[in-house]
């Protein structure tokens, strides 16, 4: 406090003991900077800190990642083209039908003379397509035993299929079927071939103009 109250006297201080009073003033206000800056130092210190506690929390809402994406740093990823696969179709009307066994027939008396008369079914005849189809059945004789053959699908003439897979009965009959001309040895008597179906299609909507 005495180096302040010469400041106020400092007309009548000696020169060595104003030189000393300046050097008191200039110490006691470099100790006041001192604490004054210390003091900040702290509250910077203090603040550095706190920012570096919440770096964590702010550095996860960040993504990053490597090439061959282009940037450091993004909020989401994008999906990157790697690699082309070329796609082909089979351009057309498509159809299958499964079965490979015979049709057995045998003596039907309700087509007239049962000596002659023959029929037989193939059920559950597998159709697969990828179209409308109309399906028509004919048969014919293929044997000495000659006659006349006809088909049915589904018990008509035609059948309508939608696209993909349909299950449906094929039968067939003959009238005036002549066993007796048939030549057979006995190892093959059971299957002999005595005539053939043929299943035919159409797209349906060309049905009514077909012949």
């Amino acid at each position: 406090m005495g180096s302040l109250r010469c400041t106020v006297r400092i007309g009548v201080c000696p020169s060595v003991r104003f030189n000393v009073v300046l050097r008191d003033v200039e110490s006691h206000f470099s100790e006041h900077w001192l604490r004054k800056e210390k003091k900040m130092l702290k509250k910077s210190l203090i603040a550095i800190a706190i920012l570096a506690l919440a770096m964590p929390a702010f550095a996860a809402s960040t993504v990053k990642y490597h090439k061959p994406w282009d940037s450091t740093t993004v909020v989401t990823y994008h999906y990157q083209p790697v690699h082309e696969i070329t796609v082909c179709m089979d351009v057309g009307y498509w159809i299958q039908i499964d079965y490979s066994d015979c049709i057995e027939v045998e003596q039907d008396s309700s087509l007239g003379d049962p000596y002659k008369s023959y029929s037989g079914c193939a059920t559950d005849v597998k159709v697969t397509t990828n179209f409308a189809a109309t399906l028509k059945a004919t048969a014919a004789a293929t044997s000495a035993a000659g006659g006349n053959w006809s088909a049915t699908i589904d018990g008509n003439a035609t059948k309508d299929v939608a696209p993909g897979e349909t299950l449906v009965d094929v039968c067939v009959s003959g009238t005036d079927v002549e066993i007796k001309n048939l030549t057979v040895d006995g190892t093959d008597s059971d299957n002999v071939e005595v005539a053939v179906v043929t299943i035919s299609v159409i797209p349906t909507q060309y049905k009514d103009s077909a012949d």
